[in-house]
C-alpha cells in the first residue's frame, strides 16, 4: 500500500490541480528536532542555504542566539528540540513538499490496472458503467453596471449515464460517455423560465493515463446542452463542444474501498445567441468519489462563470451519481 498518507496527497493535488505556490509563510511554526550525530553547523548548513557558518553574522550564531539553553554548537543531544527562524522553517517546509510530491509520483505500480477493484485486482480490459444522478442548479444573471442578479433555480432532479472505458497497456485508459438530464428552471419569482427544451444531453470522449500509483491526468473533449440566461427573463438551451483538463488523486485505500478527488475544467467557448455575444468562460468541476467493489458514489460541485454582453452569468450545479460498473 503506498505509504503517503492522505494530507500529503492533498498537498500534492493543491499543487497540481490549481497550480498555486503553498503560502509558507502562514503555516504554523516548525522547529528541529536533533538526530544522532547532529551539530548546529550542521543543521544550519542544511537549512541555511548560501550564507557562511561562523562569525558574529554567521548562521551558527543565528541559532546560539535563537536557542539561548545551548551553550555549545558542537554539543547538543538527540531528541532536544532546535528552535529555528521563519526562514528556516520556510525551508523544510520547501522541501518536504517537494518530497511529498516526488514520492506520490515515484510510487511503486503495485495495481495490475487502471481499474481500481478493492476486492480483487484484475487485468481486465473493458468496463461497462452506468449511474444515476440528482442534480439541483441555481443561475445567476448580474448586470455589470447595476449589480443587480436575475436569478434561476431548479428543484431536484434525475439524470442518467452510461460510460465505456478500454485499457490499453497498464496506464492509459480510452473513455467514451453519454448522460441525459431534465431541469426546470423557475425564476426566484417562482415564475416558469422561457425555454425551449429541458432536457440535456453530454457525449464525451477522454484519455487517463495513471502516474505513479495515485495520480491520474485527464484529457478530452465532451459536447453537451448548457443553460443561458438572456436579457434576464429568457433561458435559451445550447449545445457546445468543450476541451477538459484534469486530475484525480487516490485519498485512501483499503481491502474493502477506495476513494478519491478529482478536479476537471471545462474551457467554454464564444458563442452568439441572437444579438447577445456569449464570451469564453471557465467550467470547474470538483468531486470527491467512494468505491467498494462494484458501487461507485460521487458527490459533486460544477461551477461556470461565462459574460453575455453586459451581463454575467454564474452557474452552480450540485449533484450526487450513483454508479454500478460491470
Amino acid at each position: 500500500m503506498n505509504s503517503v498518507n492522505k494530507s500529503s496527497k492533498l498537498v500534492a493535488l493543491l499543487g497540481f490541480a490549481f497550480l498555486i505556490s503553498i503560502p509558507l509563510a502562514a503555516l504554523a511554526s516548525l522547529d528541529y528536532t536533533v538526530k544522532k550525530g547532529d551539530t548546529l553547523s550542521h543543521i544550519a548548513n542544511h537549512f541555511i542555504k548560501g550564507q557562511k557558518l561562523y562569525g558574529t553574522d554567521g548562521s551558527v550564531s543565528k541559532l546560539m542566539r535563537l536557542n539561548t539553553t545551548v551553550k555549545d554548537a558542537n554539543i547538543i543531544e538527540p531528541g532536544q528540540i532546535i528552535i529555528l527562524s521563519k526562514a528556516m522553517q520556510k525551508e523544510i517546509k520547501k522541501a518536504q513538499v517537494k518530497d511529498q510530491v516526488k514520492a506520490l509520483l515515484s510510487a511503486t505500480d503495485r495495481t495490475y490496472s487502471i481499474f481500481e477493484n478493492p476486492i480483487k485486482r484484475t487485468n481486465k480490459k473493458i468496463q461497462f458503467t452506468i449511474s444515476t444522478s440528482l442534480t439541483t442548479n441555481h443561475l445567476d444573471l448580474v448586470n455589470s453596471d447595476t449589480r443587480i442578479a436575475t436569478s434561476f433555480a431548479t428543484r431536484p432532479s434525475l439524470g442518467a449515464q452510461a460510460k465505456l472505458q478500454y485499457l490499453i497497456g497498464k496506464r492509459l485508459n480510452l473513455e467514451l460517455s453519454a448522460a441525459v438530464k431534465s431541469l426546470n428552471f423557475k425564476r426566484k419569482s417562482g415564475a416558469n423560465a422561457s425555454m425551449s427544451s429541458n432536457t440535456f444531453v453530454r457525449i464525451g470522449t477522454h484519455a487517463t493515463y495513471l502516474v505513479g500509483n495515485s495520480v491520474r491526468l485527464k484529457a478530452g473533449i465532451k459536447n453537451e446542452g448548457r443553460a443561458y440566461a438572456l436579457s434576464g427573463s429568457e433561458i435559451i438551451k445550447k449545445q457546445i463542444t468543450s476541451p477538459e483538463l484534469g486530475l484525480s488523486l487516490k485519498l485512501d485505500e483499503s481491502n474493502k474501498s477506495v476513494s478519491t478527488m478529482s478536479v476537471l475544467f471545462s474551457l467554454l467557448p464564444e458563442d452568439q445567441i441572437g444579438t447577445e455575444a456569449i464570451t469564453a468562460g471557465l467550467n470547474t468541476r470538483a468531486a470527491l468519489g467512494f468505491q467498494w467493489d462494484h458501487l461507485n458514489v460521487e458527490p459533486f460541485l460544477n461551477w461556470a462563470n461565462q459574460d453575455i454582453e453586459a451581463s454575467s452569468q454564474h452557474n452552480l450545479d450540485l449533484g450526487l451519481n450513483l454508479g454500478y460498473r460491470f
